[in-house]
């Protein structure tokens, strides 16, 4: 098919996997919702902004349909081990999370350069498995104080973000994504009462 109507109204597929750009990601996502589709795994960001983002939620809500973000670390047994740990209190109360995920936000000629394509800069568009799992371990942010910057003028969006938070459960939440690093890194560095987690894309 190259219409993903057609496909959707012709092959009435019960699940619909979008990982499309991100411009594309609200229409095709209520158009499945609206027709028959009982769940949707759609790529992160969601949508190119956040009223976007809320019209797929609502289309969902609204048809019944399952929607689930691909923020794959919460199946990663390693990530679900470190929540277990964080349930059952064996560290004490969780105090602070400190988190970055570090790359240089755009070269030259990169498809990134169209913002409305790449669904924003580095916080946005990779960061957002940071934040999903600061959700994940530690509840919902109630508190942000955050700075851009844009080292590299060419591009429309950051190159650097840093965020200091606190969520709603009280944890302290020092962030960075981007950072004009030459190498990709995703850390999280979990520090509780009586110890400290380290988890990467690694170990």
């Amino acid at each position: 098919y190259r219409d993903y109507k057609d496909l959707i109204l012709h092959e009435k597929p019960d699940v619909v996997v979008i990982a499309t750009w991100t411009s594309t990601h609200r229409d095709i996502a209520i158009f499945a919702a609206r027709n028959g589709v009982k769940g949707i795994v759609l790529e992160k960001p969601v949508a190119s902004n956040p009223n976007h983002a809320r019209q797929v939620i609502d289309a969902c809500a609204k048809s019944g349909v399952k929607l689930v973000i691909n923020h794959e670390r919460r199946w990663d047994p390693r990530y679900i081990k470190v929540k277990e740990i964080i349930a059952q209190g064996v560290l004490g109360d969780l105090k602070c999370i400190y988190g970055n995920v570090l790359s240089r936000s755009a070269p030259v000629g990169d498809w990134r350069e169209v913002l409305d394509e790449a669904g924003g800069g580095p916080l946005f568009h990779d960061g957002t498995h940071l934040v999903d799992m600061v959700r994940f371990f530690a509840g919902d942010v109630s508190v942000i104080n955050g700075r851009v910057s844009r080292e590299d003028k060419r591009y429309a969006s950051e190159t650097t973000a840093a965020a200091m938070m606190v969520t709603e459960s009280g944890v302290n939440v020092f962030m960075e994504a981007g950072g004009m690093r030459d190498y990709f890194n995703f850390v999280m560095d979990l520090q509780f009462e009586k110890g400290r987690i380290k988890i990467d894309n690694s170990n």
